[in-house]
């Protein structure tokens, strides 16, 4: 588990400094969280799929609650 969120932190980070390369129109909605926007652009570049971005949310918000 430790290292599924090691290689998922390493992923969000590569996507983040890359996310300036994107040209605006493919810019997913913006939301006021930075992982939930950073979770949507891994889903548009097709890292996750989106079954297993919903999955990630929902484990956040539990976590958060």
């Amino acid at each position: 588990m430790k290292f599924e969120l090691n290689r998922l932190a390493a992923s969000l980070a590569l996507v983040a400094a890359s996310a300036a390369a994107l040209p605006a129109h493919s810019a997913p909605e913006p939301s006021e969280n930075a992982t939930i926007n950073l979770i949507r652009l891994l889903v548009q570049q097709g890292v996750l799929k989106p079954d297993q971005a919903d999955a990630l949310v929902a484990q956040a918000e539990a976590e958060a609650r």
